[in-house]
C-alpha cells in the first residue's frame, strides 16, 4: 500500500489542488489556460526531449509492448463506438468521440508523473512509448472517426487532418527529436540538458494542477447510461484488458508490464472534451466523463498501483 500513499494521494492532491483553486477563483479561465499552454507546448515537450535523448532506441522502441498495450486499448475502442452507434443509436462523429472516451487515458498529464513517481526513472522508456503511441494510434484513429462521421469528405481528408494535427503535436515532435539525437550517440550540451532540466522540472506538478483546474464545469450527463458504460470501459475494462494480455503473452520487462496497466487505468483525457467542442458533438457527455472518471480514478488507480507497485 505504500504506492498509495507516496504516489497516488500525492499525484490528486495536485489535481485537487487545482480545482480548488479554480472553485475559489484563485485560478480563472484564463490562468488555466495559460498553465495548460506552458505545458502542452514548453514543459512537457522539454520533459520528454531531455529523456528520450539518453535512452537508446532500442530501449525506447518495445514492439511487444505496443501489441499487447494496444490490442486491448483498440477492443476498447471498438467496444465503446459499436455500443455508441448501435445500443445508444449516435451517429456522426459520436463513435470516434466514444472510442477515445473508453480508451484515451490522461496519458500526458497523469501517466508522465504517476509512471515516474511509482516507478522512477525505469519507467522512461515505457511511458514515453506508450504517451506518443496514443496520440499517434488512439487518437488518430479516433479523429479520423469523427472527420468522416461528421461527413467531412471520406478518408483521404481525415487522413491529412490526422497527419497534420502529429505534424504539429509538440509531445510527439520532441520525442522524436530526442530520439534522433539519441540515435546519433551525442550527448547534450550540458548548458542545454540543464535548461531542459529546469524546464522540464516543471511539467509534472503544473500539469496536474492545471488538470484540476480544467475540470471545473458542470455535469449535466454524468447520469446517463451511455457515460457510466464508458466510464466503466476505461476504469475497467481497460486496465482488465492490458493486464490479462501482460499475463497471458508475457515477455515483457516488469517494470514496462507495470507501467502499461497503470497507464490503461488513468481517467479519460481532457483532449476528448477539447475534441467533443471541435467537433460540437457528444460534449455534455465528454465533460461529464472527464470530470467523474477523474473522480473515480482516485480509488481505480490507487488498487492498480496498490497490485502492481514494487
Amino acid at each position: 500500500m505504500d504506492a498509495v500513499g507516496t504516489v497516488a494521494l500525492p499525484v490528486f492532491a495536485l489535481v485537487f489542488t487545482g480545482v480548488v483553486a479554480r472553485r475559489w477563483r484563485r485560478l480563472d479561465t484564463a490562468s488555466v489556460a495559460g498553465l495548460n499552454g506552458f505545458v502542452y507546448w514548453l514543459a512537457l515537450p522539454a520533459l520528454l526531449f531531455v529523456r528520450v535523448a539518453d535512452i537508446p532506441l532500442g530501449r525506447l522502441v518495445d514492439w511487444r509492448l505496443l501489441a499487447i498495450y494496444h490490442a486491448a486499448g483498440l477492443a476498447v475502442f471498438a467496444a465503446a463506438a459499436l455500443l455508441a452507434r448501435t445500443a445508444f443509436g449516435r451517429g456522426g462523429a459520436v463513435p470516434g468521440l466514444a472510442g477515445l472516451t473508453a480508451a484515451f487515458g490522461n496519458v500526458g498529464y497523469m501517466g508522465l508523473p504517476i509512471a515516474f513517481t511509482a516507478f522512477g526513472d525505469a519507467a522512461t522508456p515505457a511511458v514515453v512509448l506508450l504517451v506518443v503511441s496514443e496520440i499517434a494510434l488512439t487518437v488518430s484513429l479516433g479523429v479520423a472517426m469523427a472527420e468522416v462521421g461528421r461527413g467531412g469528405g471520406g478518408w483521404r481528408p481525415a487522413v491529412r487532418t490526422v497527419g497534420e494535427g502529429l505534424a504539429t503535436n509538440p509531445m510527439v515532435v520532441a520525442t522524436l527529436a530526442g530520439a534522433t539525437l539519441a540515435m546519433t550517440g551525442l550527448a547534450l550540451p550540458a548548458p542545454i540538458a540543464a535548461f531542459g532540466a529546469l524546464l522540464g522540472g516543471a511539467a509534472l506538478p503544473c500539469a496536474l494542477v492545471a488538470l484540476g483546474g480544467s475540470l471545473v464545469g458542470p455535469l449535466r450527463a454524468v447520469g446517463r447510461p451511455d457515460v457510466l458504460v464508458l466510464v466503466a470501459l476505461k476504469l475497467v475494462a481497460h486496465p482488465l484488458a492490458v493486464g490479462l494480455l501482460v499475463s497471458q503473452v508475457g515477455g515483457l520487462d516488469t517494470v514496462a508490464a507495470r507501467v502499461a496497466i497503470v497507464v490503461a487505468a488513468l481517467p479519460t483525457a481532457v483532449t476528448v472534451f477539447v475534441l467533443a467542442q471541435r467537433y460540437g458533438a457528444y460534449v455534455e457527455e465528454t465533460s461529464s466523463a472527464v470530470v467523474l472518471s477523474t473522480a473515480l480514478s482516485v480509488v481505480t488507480v490507487s488498487l492498480v498501483l496498490a497490485a502492481t507497485g514494487p
